[in-house]
Order: structure tokens, then C-alpha cells, then sequence
């Protein structure tokens, strides 16, 4: 996964970290933890196979398009974040 972050007057920030860092069953689940402490819902619905099949279905995903844009915002005073998996 590469993010690229450019903002006007600052050099660009190029970070790079490998898919299957990021996209892992211990992380998913510290990740769905934060995000039920952030808004206070429940996501225990998630159980480990539906993990498996997300992070089974974004491991293919990059197999198949290895430069897909995730994310691609480019605002109004030139600003731009682009991260791609």
C-alpha cells in the first residue's frame, strides 16, 4: 500500500508498507475495537470468518489490480492525498 500526501509549501510524504502488514486478522480486530470505543456501536457482528473473507477478498483485490486508487482527494488550494493498494 503506498500513500502519497503533497501540501502546498511542504515536500511530499511518500510512505510505503506492505498489504500484508496492514491487512492482517490481529489488526482488523484491534481496528474494529477503536472504532467501537470512537463511536460507541457495536460491530461484534463481525465474526472471524467474515475477517478472513474481507482481508481473503483485498489480498485478491491486489493480486488482480495492483495499482487500484483507494483514495484520490486533490482539494481546492492544491493539496493532494492519494493512497493506493
Amino acid at each position: 500500500m503506498k500513500i502519497l500526501i503533497r501540501h502546498k509549501g511542504a515536500p511530499p510524504i511518500h510512505l510505503c508498507f506492505p498489504t500484508r502488514m496492514l491487512v492482517n486478522r490481529p489488526l482488523a480486530r484491534l481496528l474494529i475495537q477503536q472504532i467501537e470505543r470512537e463511536t460507541k456501536t457495536n460491530l461484534g457482528a463481525i465474526g472471524a470468518q467474515d475477517l478472513d473473507r474481507l482481508i481473503d477478498e483485498v489480498l485478491r483485490l491486489k493480486k488482480k489490480y495492483p495499482h487500484l486508487d483507494l483514495v484520490d482527494v486533490a482539494s481546492w488550494d492544491g493539496d493532494i492525498v492519494q493512497i493506493n493498494l
